[in-house]
């Protein structure tokens, strides 16, 4: 295997092990993509936040509240009045599955305060396909959904110019 300095580099930042090899060129195409995208400071905000929330989940299956809430009211600043419902709505749908946790109602509320609403209903649907994808791959007790919503986000992003979605 050919390692080249700069994915290296990468790599040791991330904490990605020889095994997570999968993850670690997940997180790079996320990383990769997110400088073509967005050319505001909130879209790069936006995409920042969701590859260290991804990373984050994928490795404790956990997300640090502080620094989600500090970065969702930055992503979400313009435009409350989405955020806030998308807030409620994840929030009840966390109470009612039980399985949905805080942080990931977090990110689809500040999803719900940057795009526009169909863009969030897309998202959430092509996360919860990539979710389901990565079940039948490995059947996990767990899964980080803020990862697969980050993917979502990346194919939203990159079908929605071609009027695919």
């Amino acid at each position: 295997m050919i390692k080249m300095p700069l994915l290296g580099l990468f790599s040791y930042y991330w904490g990605v092990r020889p095994h997570q090899g999968s993850q670690y060129w997940v997180q790079f195409t996320l990383w990769l993509s997110s400088l073509f995208f967005f050319t505001t400071w909130q879209g790069s905000l936006l995409q920042v936040g969701l590859i260290v929330w991804a990373s984050q989940d994928w490795r404790e299956r956990r997300i640090a509240a502080v620094p989600l809430e500090f970065w969702s009211v930055l992503v979400a600043w313009p435009h409350w009045q989405p955020a806030v419902i998308g807030l409620v709505l994840g929030l009840s749908l966390g109470w009612i599955s039980g399985g949905f946790g805080s942080g990931d109602a977090i990110i689809v509320a500040a999803l719900a305060g940057y795009f526009p609403l169909t863009a969030v209903l897309w998202v959430l649907l092509l996360a919860c396909l990539s979710t389901l994808a990565h079940h039948y791959h490995h059947n996990e007790a767990t899964y980080p959904f803020a990862f697969h919503l980050a993917v979502g986000v990346q194919v939203w992003l990159w079908l929605s110019p071609l009027n695919l979605i």
